[in-house]
């Protein structure tokens, strides 16, 4: 993963008015996703990149996962986002693919972004009749440090040539929202995939909402750009 800290100099050129759109569209950030292959790796990268001691989340034990957490400010991207380091659990004996992408991480790097939904069932509806294969919605759950039970329901489609540059959509439906009980600690000032698919998968985002910026590279990188204590940060993660 690239990172470039307190000396980094912003230098990426993308149209400034899409900020408005990706704070206002029909699929706003919920929040960006750091996947880890060992969760205090992860606990240690988060104080090292960013100077922030992540707050533990709970276990996933539909997926053999556990995750940290650390709150974003609210700013021209959204309100109400966070950031979450998610690894396998080591307390856990069960398996899921999405644990096993994980262990065969070798270092922490951003996956994906998750988008948040109103209506998770139409947006599959929409997902389908483009031609995409939906996963879900399905009901996942975790188990915090307090005990309580946090309920979601997620997204995912497939069949596409996207990749992994396909976000994964979230409905908390009735449930409190993460970020209500976490201090911002940082800001996410930019969000951006580059893609040889530019402009098919910019038109598929609209298509369903999704306000990311989309811009031509010859190899897949999802980006975000955060201002942290340890300075302006860029963290990124290979499309694949």
């Amino acid at each position: 993963m690239y990172i470039e800290a307190s000396y980094f100099e912003p230098c990426i050129l993308f149209l400034k008015s899409m900020e408005v759109f990706l704070a206002t569209a029909a699929c706003p950030i919920d929040h960006i996703m750091i996947g880890a292959p060992e969760f205090e790796l992860a606990l240690k990268f988060a104080r090292d990149t960013f100077g922030i001691e992540a707050v533990p989340g709970g276990r996933h034990a539909q997926l053999s996962t556990r995750n940290a957490l650390i709150g974003l400010n609210d700013g021209p991207l959204g309100e109400r986002r966070y950031l979450e380091l998610i690894t396998p659990d080591e307390a856990s004996n069960g398996s899921s693919p999405y644990r096993t992408a994980l262990e065969q991480l070798n270092a922490p790097q951003l996956i994906t972004a998750i988008l948040a939904c109103s209506d998770i069932d139409e947006l599959a509806e929409k997902g389908r009749a483009a031609g995409m294969k939906t996963t879900g919605p399905m009901h996942l759950s975790r188990t915090g440090s307090d005990g309580k039970k946090l309920e979601w329901r997620l997204l995912n489609f497939s069949e596409h040539n996207f990749g992994s540059a396909m976000p994964t959509f979230i409905d908390w439906a009735e449930a409190a929202h993460p970020a209500a009980d976490l201090e911002p600690a940082m800001s996410l000032t930019e969000l951006f995939i580059e893609t040889p698919h530019s402009e098919a998968l910019h038109k598929c985002f609209t298509s369903l909402g999704v306000g990311i910026p989309t811009r031509f590279a010859e190899t897949g990188k999802m980006k975000a750009v955060l201002l942290t204590p340890n300075g302006q940060v860029i963290i990124d993660g290979d499309i694949l």
